[in-house]
């Protein structure tokens, strides 16, 4: 097991499990433990974090800018904790790109080609 603190001062605990045993995670109430859960289902990697009250303060005050900006008019999409799924991870893990890219066009910004987009 790993621990360690973020830059702005959020506890972090890494863990591996067997692959097979990642399906018995699920059962756990995660929520009683930390308040953000990463679950690499292939590699059997466990991640929790804790943030710090300075994390949430940025948080609070980034969604605060962000509504700030609908209201004046600037479209925005809010995707807060988000973790993006990467080409090499399984399926069923992390958001996928191409909802972004629709979230894009949905407020009229460009989609890029790798995202879905047509081609130049």
């Amino acid at each position: 097991m790993e621990r360690s603190i973020g830059s702005m001062g959020s506890e972090y605990t890494r863990f591996r499990v067997d692959p097979e045993a990642v399906p018995l995670l699920a059962k756990l109430d995660w929520n009683s433990i930390a308040r953000r859960v990463f679950i690499d289902p292939a590699g059997g990697l466990v991640a929790l974090m804790t943030p710090s009250s300075k994390h949430e303060r940025y948080a609070w005050g980034t969604g605060r800018l962000m509504d700030a900006m609908d209201r004046a008019g600037t479209p925005v999409v809010a995707l807060g904790s988000t973790r993006w799924r990467r080409p090499e991870d399984p399926e069923n893990t992390g958001a996928v790109r191409r909802r972004l890219a629709e979230l894009d066009a949905l407020i009229g910004r460009p989609v890029p080609r790798e995202a879905g987009g047509p081609d130049p």
